[in-house]
C-alpha cells in the first residue's frame, strides 16, 4: 500500500528503509526520517475515508509524542542518536546494519563476548531512560534494538508508545494504566533471553491486561547460566526498575558503566573481560 509524506507527496519504494504500525522511516541524505504513517484517501467510500483519516491523526499524534520522548532523552549511547527533529518528523542516525530480531534470525550466532556487550548496552540505556529522563518505554522488544555500526553495541528505536514523567517522579512506584518500571524490565529480560539463546522472543504483557505469566509458561532458562538468572529475575520482577538489574550487572562485572560511561576500556576488551571471568577462562 502506498503511504504518503507529511507534505502530501508519496512515499518513493527507493527512498523506504522500513515502517511500523504507525510510522515510516525514509532515506533524507546520509540519515533516516521517520514520519506518521499517513493513507491516502483518493477514491475511497466516505466511512472508509473517515476511518483511514482517523488512523493517520493517531500516527501524527504518536509521532509527536516521540518528538516529545528524543527532547527528554538527549544523548544517550544505548539509543538511536536523534540528529534533528523537524516539523515533518524526527531525523535519525542512520545504521546500516539490521535490528536484532532479523539479525538473530538470519544470521550465524555470535560470540559470547558480543552478545554480553549488547546485553549491557541495552541494560545501560534502559536505566538511562527510568531514572535520568523518567520515561518508561513499553516497547521493548528485539525488532525495536538496531546493531550499531561496530556490531558492539545496540540502539533502542521506537518511543511511540512511551510514557514521559516529572524529573522529580519515583519510578519505581509509578504506574501509567499499568504501564510500570517492572513491565518495561520484564520485556528487556525477553531481549536478553533472544540474545542469549539466539531464538527471537516477545511476551508483551498488554496483551494479558499487565498479568505476568507464571514461569514455567516461559522459555527454559536452566542452560543460560548467569543471564539465565537475571533473566529470572526479570521475568518474575524481582527488580522494581532498571536500577536494580543495572546494579546486579555491574556487580557481575565491575568495570561497567558509572557516569554515563559503558566502558572506560572499550566495548571489546571489558565484554570479553567479563565473559572470560565468569566462564572462568581467565
Amino acid at each position: 500500500m502506498a503511504f504518503l509524506l507529511p507534505d502530501n507527496s508519496r512515499c518513493l519504494l527507493e527512498d523506504h528503509l522500513g515502517n511500523g504500525s504507525d510510522a515510516i522511516v525514509i532515506q533524507r541524505g546520509p540519515h533516516a526520517l521517520k514520519v506518521p504513517k499517513i493513507r491516502p484517501t483518493a477514491g475511497l467510500g466516505e466511512a472508509e475515508r473517515r476511518t483511514t483519516g482517523c488512523t493517520s491523526k493517531i500516527a501524527r499524534e504518536i509521532l509527536e509524542r516521540e518528538k516529545q520522548v528524543y527532547r527528554r532523552i538527549g544523548k544517550c549511547n544505548g539509543v538511536a542518536e536523534c540528529v534533528e527533529i523537524v516539523d515533518e518528523g524526527i531525523v535519525l542516525a542512520c545504521y546500516k546494519n539490521v535490528d536484532l530480531e532479523r539479525y538473530v534470525e538470519r544470521e550465524k550466532e555470535v560470540e559470547s563476548f558480543v552478545k554480553t556487550a549488547w546485553i549491557l548496552s541495552a541494560i545501560a540505556a534502559l536505566r538511562h531512560l527510568h531514572h535520568v529522563s523518567k520515561v518508561l518505554v513499553f516497547d521493548i522488544a528485539p525488532r525495536n534494538f538496531m546493531l550499531a555500526d561496530d556490531m558492539l553495541a545496540l540502539k533502542m528505536i521506537d518511543f511511540g508508545q512511551a510514557s514521559i514523567f516529572p524529573l522529580d517522579t519515583d519510578n519505581t512506584t509509578v504506574n501509567d494504566e499499568g504501564l510500570t518500571a517492572s513491565v518495561d524490565v520484564f520485556h528487556l529480560g525477553c531481549t536478553i533471553y533472544s540474545i542469549v539463546s539466539w531464538q527471537s522472543f516477545e511476551q508483551n504483557l498488554a496483551n494479558s491486561d499487565w498479568a505476568v505469566p507464571p514461569l514455567e509458561d516461559m522459555p527454559k532458562l536452566d542452560d543460560l547460566g548467569t543471564w539465565g538468572q537475571i533473566i529470572r529475575k526479570c521475568w518474575t520482577c524481582q527488580y522494581h526498575s532498571a536500577e536494580g538489574l543495572y546494579q546486579e550487572a555491574r556487580e557481575l562485572y565491575p568495570p561497567l558503566a558509572s557516569s554515563g560511561s559503558l566502558f572506560p576500556n572499550g566495548w571489546i576488551s571489558a565484554a570479553f573481560t567479563f565473559f572470560t571471568t565468569i566462564s572462568g577462562l581467565g
